[in-house]
């Protein structure tokens, strides 16, 4: 690990270059400030970066360019478009064909490239390290269920089905993740963290565009074999789902939020990217929490979700702040792993239970009532 984070930023505009420095001067970061697209590229030749925050319109070369020569070179590098550029579809492509990661619109209020800097700083140290980095920068898109593609197809071109989409986004991790991607990306002062929300902030035709990388790639589509471990597990993971929303409500006695059922879609993410990735992984020693940490950070997910992918196999850790959550999350796959006669051992369940004030009687009244109501 890295002890500091460093960051570049490029921008022909040197007011600017200066803006920054004065807001980030007290930042505990080590930020270089560069004019120009050529002189950044011999800085990342001499020194890789770890961030880099760059200006579209340059003189020399421009920023579209300079990004993409990063993607290509030095992928484990956050990229961030920083630019008075407005044009909707513009920044739309950007981040869809994932030459930046994030937006940043010039100008700004004083505080935005503070958060902006923090949040990627967390992305790069949050249980992270080079080669963890190296697999998720090579990651631009991940695979949906051939049952997702057909019923992208049944409803392509999608106009005003908000519904349907919705529903179809809910039952797909990898979708879901890449419409909330997408959607924050674009907009950096609202960040959509639902899926609703998410459509609502997408246009009609940026929502068609995302669906065609799908109907014209077939690598994008899981090769998902009756039986298959990837089968299985992709069960796994819809059940999981169902059992979170639904012990949400024993336990807390109210109906739980569209933030946390996002959550319960998206938590295992990294289980899923290991099948894709798996003979790397394994190779590098990464684990799937850690993978699918750093992944929902580099996309700008929630932290509270970020901290159920990194936490939901370790609740006990002493880094886990919201308690709730991280124990909700964590209860319900092993309750999931004992319906899918795989129980997780040594799982101190009944430490979870206490916290939620609940008796150990009732934990088997608990496992019938879901089981009856999610695996029939």
């Amino acid at each position: 690990m890295k002890s500091k984070v460093r960051i570049l930023v490029v921008d022909d505009e040197k007011e600017i270059l200066r803006a920054i420095r004065r807001m980030t001067f007290e930042i505990d970061l080590e930020m270089d400030y560069l004019a120009s697209a050529f002189e950044a590229i011999k800085a990342f030749n001499d020194t890789p970066y770890d961030i880099i925050l760059c200006d579209i319109k340059m003189p020399d070369m421009d920023g579209i360019k300079l990004l993409t020569y990063i993607k290509e070179n030095f992928p484990t590098t956050s990229r961030i478009v920083l630019s008075g550029h407005v044009d909707g579809n513009f920044i739309f492509n950007i981040i869809k064909n994932s030459i930046a990661h994030s937006y940043m619109y010039k100008p700004w209020d004083n505080d935005k490239p503070i958060s902006l800097l923090n949040k990627l700083k967390s992305a790069r140290t949050i249980a992270i390290n080079e080669d963890i980095m190296e697999v998720v920068g090579s990651i631009d898109i991940l695979p949906i269920h051939p049952n997702t593609l057909k019923l992208i197809k049944s409803g392509y071109p999608f106009d005003e089905d908000d519904e349907k989409l919705y529903s179809i986004l809910c039952n797909d991790p990898a979708l879901a993740l890449r419409f909330i991607h997408i959607a924050n990306s674009l907009n950096a002062v609202l960040k959509p963290s639902t899926l609703s929300r998410a459509i609502k902030n997408l246009t009609k035709d940026q929502i068609n565009k995302i669906l065609e990388d799908y109907l014209n790639d077939k690598n994008l589509v899981l090769s998902m074999v009756e039986g298959s471990d990837l089968q299985i597990f992709w069960s796994y993971m819809m059940n999981n789902k169902e059992i979170i929303i639904r012990l949400y409500k024993y336990l807390f006695d109210k109906a739980i939020s569209q933030e946390y059922k996002l959550i319960a879609l998206l938590f295992d993410i990294g289980q899923l990217m290991h099948f894709e990735y798996s003979s790397l992984l394994k190779a590098k020693e990464i684990s799937h929490e850690k993978l699918g940490a750093a992944i929902l950070n580099l996309w700008g997910m929630p932290s509270d979700l970020i901290e159920c992918a990194l936490y939901h196999n370790d609740p006990y850790n002493k880094n886990v702040t919201n308690k709730d959550l991280v124990y909700l999350i964590a209860l319900s796959n092993y309750i999931n792993s004992i319906f899918h006669n795989r129980e997780i051992q040594g799982f101190d369940w009944k430490g979870i239970l206490e916290h939620f004030g609940k008796e150990e009687s009732e934990f088997e009244q608990i496992i019938d009532t879901l089981k009856m109501k999610v695996m029939n």
